[in-house]
């Protein structure tokens, strides 16, 4: 990374002393508010009977929406979308040439209702998904998120600089600095949350065993799927930071390494002294040494 390069360049010249570590955090909320599409399909010969089969389930989808007393604004149609599908009769006898008759041979027709439950409705979810499915519509997706997201995000980033500090304080555990004022934070961009989008084969799959679970329950007059549930569960806010710290000289453990002073800088009036051994050593900054070991007598 050429960034970090030049920071750790930028560092070395300035002879500071520091630790980057990268903190992260997640916290998980409940949803209040889900939003998904319901879907009604039909492919038929004569165009008129598609139309109809389509229209029929989205009356039922507004039954079902009324039944629940989900607000008229929370129901949005979208427009009926009709596509032929056309095959060619070839006078050549080739499977590959398209040089015979176009003509029209089926008809597809699909509509979809965008529902968005929020607030007290969250309650109602399970019992209201089970009876939008038995319209026999298909569901495109869901989507669960939180109204309370920046309060959720601004805890997530607390919490994910707490664990930079706390990685910081154990690498430098042992070692004869002490941990110092932050000199940079950065957030990563990746960092996302506050929302979860059901996978569509999930979706299919749990319809198809709630249609299949109606189908065998139907003789004995059951309209909803025993132990078939449509849970929100929860939802993760995440936050991921980097944080570089400052690294000042601390105390050693006894028999450890002993820190040096960094001397006063010299007056500028008067001639400079000779540079001997220790004012060399002073003019490098600190340095670390080994404790001096006692002298024996011989």
């Amino acid at each position: 990374n050429p960034n970090v390069t030049e920071q750790a360049q930028f560092f070395l010249t300035n002879k500071t002393r520091t630790i980057i570590t990268n903190g992260e955090a997640e916290v998980r909320t409940q949803p209040d508010r889900v939003s998904f599409t319901l879907r009604a399909e039909k492919t038929d010969a004569a165009l008129q009977p598609a139309v109809q089969f389509v229209e029929a389930i989205i009356a039922k989808i507004f039954e079902v929406a009324r039944k629940f007393h989900i607000p008229p604004h929370r129901v949005q149609t979208d427009q009926l979308c009709i596509r032929p599908q056309i095959e060619y009769e070839h006078t050549t006898g080739s499977i590959i040439s398209r040089g015979g008759t176009k003509r029209i041979s089926k008809f597809y027709a699909s509509k979809s209702v965008n529902v968005i439950l929020e607030g007290e409705l969250m309650a109602q979810y399970s019992n209201a998904m089970k009876e939008f499915l038995q319209t026999g519509c298909l569901v495109d997706g869901e989507r669960y998120e939180t109204s309370h997201l920046f309060e959720h995000r601004t805890r997530a980033r607390q919490m994910a600089i707490q664990n930079a500090v706390a990685k910081a304080t154990a690498l430098i555990e042992g070692l004869p600095v002490t941990l110092g004022a932050p000199i940079y934070i950065q957030e990563s961009p990746n960092a996302a949350g506050g929302y979860h989008r059901a996978p569509q084969m999930q979706m299919q799959m749990q319809q198809m065993q709630m249609m299949n679970t109606c189908s065998e329950d139907s003789s004995s007059g059951s309209d909803l799927a025993e132990g078939s549930t449509f849970a929100a569960g929860t939802i993760a806010v995440q936050a991921q930071v980097r944080v570089c710290f400052e690294l000042v000289e601390g105390v050693l453990p006894p028999g450890g390494l002993v820190p040096r002073p960094v001397p006063a800088p010299a007056p500028a009036a008067g001639p400079a002294p000779a540079a001997g051994p220790a004012t060399a050593a002073a003019a490098a900054g600190a340095t670390m040494e080994p404790a001096p070991a006692p002298v024996v007598p011989q």
